[in-house]
């Protein structure tokens, strides 16, 4: 299946600065897998393939082996290092892009193995979001998995179907809704992000918040959803009406409305 993103928002990526200063740029991702500078050293990498292809990342280097693939790391969150060590992206909080890993997005070459892994890599070993700009066009032969939670960012109308958990936004993905019954508590699937909520009572906590995570509450019978601000749901949240969506922002600390 070929993913259509061209009508994505497209999202600048920053970077930390450096700490330690930088040692050299590093045109490629090869080229800064063959360097042999000193412990703590920060590089930009200006490219994966070629500079400028959107590959461009900051990283540090630690004496230590990566933690990914048996030290091998996944070239984007991790990039094995001459003499054992690991370069680690300076990611700090901002969302990545899966050109990072590797990913073509050119619409013909298969980015599936890349997309996928930056999928593992932002949600899992970074716990960031990842970004689907509108330059890029990925060819996807099979299906993707979220093995951690995490959020695919960027209004696309047809974008990444990742399967087991649903995207950040979840466009572009049709779901057949659960059922929930309202308490005061209650638990999200990770693979659900739409709800038919029954009964009355006034929910104030909802399970399953993490960063990305965007879900709609809709009454199951005539009538309105009851939320209450005592949990974690933002007061912005509360709504008059029987449907309503929440997303759980990166960085937040309740559920937010989402108009």
């Amino acid at each position: 299946m070929t993913s259509d993103v061209n009508n994505a928002l497209e999202m600048p990526v920053s970077y930390l600065p450096s700490t330690n200063g930088y040692v050299r740029g590093a045109p490629t991702n090869a080229a800064l897998k063959a360097l042999s500078p000193v412990t703590g050293a920060t590089v930009r990498r200006l490219g994966f393939y070629v500079a400028g292809d959107g590959g461009a990342a900051d990283y540090t280097l630690s004496s230590s082996p990566c933690t990914l693939n048996s030290g091998l790391g996944d070239d984007g969150a991790q990039a094995q290092a001459q003499g054992g060590g690991c370069w680690n992206i300076s990611a700090g909080s901002e969302s990545l892009s899966p050109p990072i890993w590797g990913a073509v997005g050119d619409g013909t070459t298969n980015d599936t193995a890349a997309v996928q892994a930056a999928i593992d890599g932002a949600s899992c070993t970074l716990g960031v979001p990842l970004t689907f700009d509108a330059r890029h066009l990925y060819n996807i032969t099979s299906s993707l998995t979220m093995n951690c939670p995490g959020g695919l960012v960027g209004p696309y109308r047809y974008g990444i179907w990742a399967v087991n958990q649903p995207t950040g936004n979840n466009l572009g993905v049709d779901t057949i809704a659960a059922t929930l019954t309202a308490a005061a508590t209650v638990g999200l699937s990770n693979a659900t992000p739409n709800y038919f909520v029954s009964g009355s009572t006034t929910i104030n906590t909802i399970n399953g918040a993490w960063q990305g995570r965007r879900v709609r509450f809709v009454a199951a019978a005539a009538g309105t959803l009851n939320l209450g601000t005592s949990g974690n749901i933002c007061a912005g949240a509360i709504s008059g009406g029987n449907t309503v969506d929440l997303a759980w922002m990166p960085g937040g600390a309740c559920w937010s409305h989402v108009p």
